[in-house]
């Protein structure tokens, strides 16, 4: 340790001399020429010319450092926008219609094929003899007629008919249609069959004349295509009374001609209600078609509904109209024959 401070001691003991030298040099008159020229005053030139100004050193901040954006691009170029980046929601995702298949079921299983008229009607007795208090599935068939309508008291027929879910066949004549045309309506409306049985109550049987025959059966026909906006089928003359010219009218005009072989007498005077019924559910036979009629000329037929239907069908009859009861028995009704019963 005590040689090393002594060869400090030394070093600057040296230096400190040469200082001293150095000093002296500099005030000795013989150096009193100035180098290269100088001033004769044997002064030192400024320091400008022994060290240049600052700016010959290091040159403005600008020279070494460029400006931001020469190092740094804007944001835009490192990051795009982000609908460069990400594509609207529709280029991704199709719309439910391209990946939802097809409803199942409607498009593996081809519709069931229509049933005929026949098939229909006994499938409905198939689904329904039950709900209309039978004992068991009915196997005989009868019609219900109804004529000389439409009346005022017709709703009141309507409404016992459709308490017993029965649908009938009703005679109408035009002049009662023209003066009760809402009757007349609501008997369609019902689901009920229109029928022609002329313009009026006078017998066309016998030696009638054809062209009476004729106007009389087509304005009934045509009142009652204004009410159905279909054409008529079926006619029934008034007191059942036939001959040769209302035959071949009935020919000329597609009318079937629909008789009677269950007679109710109900058109009789002071026939009680219960009398009515029984002679419907005595009489009836398979295919048979029941003549009854509208209160204005038969006052006690409404009464006698609800014991007609409970004996028809507690003898296993499914009651329903003339056309269909054609159907059933599987016979198409002909123009100008004559039908008191279907078979």
């Amino acid at each position: 340790m005590r040689k090393v401070t002594a060869f400090y001691v030394a070093v600057v003991a040296i230096l400190f001399f040469i200082v001293i030298v150095l000093s002296g040099c500099n005030d000795n008159p013989a150096n009193a020429n100035p180098p290269d020229g100088g001033d004769s005053t044997g002064v030192a030139p400024p320091d400008s010319g022994i060290i240049p100004p600052d700016s010959a050193i290091a040159p403005p901040d600008t020279a070494t450092v460029q400006p931001d954006t020469a190092t740094t691009q804007p944001d835009t170029i490192i990051a795009p926008p982000d609908s460069a980046i990400i594509p609207p929601d529709t280029a991704t995702v199709q719309p439910d219609t391209a990946t939802v298949p097809p409803p199942p079921d409607t498009a593996a299983i081809p519709p069931k094929p229509a049933m005929s008229p026949k098939d229909s009607i006994l499938d409905y007795i198939d689904k329904n003899w039950a709900l209309f208090g039978y004992a068991s599935k009915p196997g005989k068939y009868v019609a219900l007629s109804f004529d000389d309508g439409p009346c005022q008291q017709t709703g009141n027929l309507l409404t016992a008919l459709a308490e017993k879910k029965v649908k009938a066949t009703f005679f109408l004549i035009g002049q009662n249609i023209r003066s009760n045309q809402t009757q007349a309506k609501a008997i369609y409306d019902a689901g009920h069959e229109l029928a022609n049985h002329s313009d009026g109550y006078s017998g066309l049987g016998g030696n009638t004349a054809a062209n009476t025959i004729s106007a009389s059966l087509t304005a009934a026909s045509a009142a009652i295509a204004g009410i159905t906006g279909k054409e008529v089928k079926l006619f029934r003359a008034p007191n059942v009374d036939y001959g040769n010219n209302l035959t071949a009218v009935c020919t000329q005009l597609g009318l079937a001609i629909i008789g009677v072989s269950i007679w109710s007498n109900d058109y009789q005077s002071g026939i009680s209600s219960a009398a009515i019924a029984s002679n419907v559910a005595n009489n009836a036979a398979d295919g048979g078609i029941i003549n009854c009629h509208e209160p204005n000329t038969a006052p006690n037929t409404v009464a006698a509904i609800p014991a007609m239907i409970d004996g028809l069908r507690q003898k296993g009859f499914w009651i329903c109209t003339v056309s269909e009861l054609a159907v059933i028995k599987g016979k198409a009704l002909q123009a100008g024959v004559r039908y008191d019963s279907v078979q």
